[in-house]
């Protein structure tokens, strides 16, 4: 199994299996307590990627690679919403606000307005155009926007 991202919200740990194609949220124990994101129908996920927490709603966000979106889920793993994008979606942070910040597979980062439901801004750097090495996004307090960009070695800091 390959574990990714944990966010811990309600008690829970969530944490992203992509070879099981789903979300599993654990006690903070440790104790399995349930799954979702496959058989989910229109929801079913395919390669997930980071899961993050907006916070403001206690909604996760997780990013689905291979369906090229963002699902929405309460934190008890209900699907409320999707929000399709222009890239494949490898890892997120919540800025706040109710904005996603996604790294893509393309080498950009998105962003993502998780209230009115759509990718609002996209942000390039020609030194970026690597495909699949942004390996991190992450956001601080000021909304700062940090990318890994092992490719270079190095974390770019994008201000607000």
């Amino acid at each position: 199994k390959q574990w990714y991202q944990r966010r811990v919200r309600g008690g829970y740990v969530y944490t992203v299996e992509e070879q099981n194609n789903h979300v599993r949220g654990m006690t903070s124990f440790g104790d399995s307590s349930f799954t979702f994101g496959n058989n989910n129908g229109h929801f079913t996920m395919s390669k997930p990627g980071g899961v993050s927490v907006y916070t403001e709603k206690e909604l996760l966000a997780v990013c689905d690679r291979g369906n090229k979106r963002i699902t929405v889920w309460d934190r008890l793993g209900t699907p409320l919403h999707i929000i399709p994008l222009p890239q494949h979606p490898d890892c997120c942070s919540y800025a706040g606000y109710g904005i996603l910040v996604v790294g893509t597979s393309e080498g950009e980062v998105l962003f993502v307005d998780l209230d009115c439901r759509q990718h609002v801004f996209t942000w390039t750097n020609k030194q970026l155009k690597y495909p699949g090495f942004i390996t991190g996004v992450a956001v601080d307090n000021r909304q700062n926007v940090y990318i890994c960009d092992p490719k270079n070695h190095r974390v770019i800091k994008v201000y607000r």
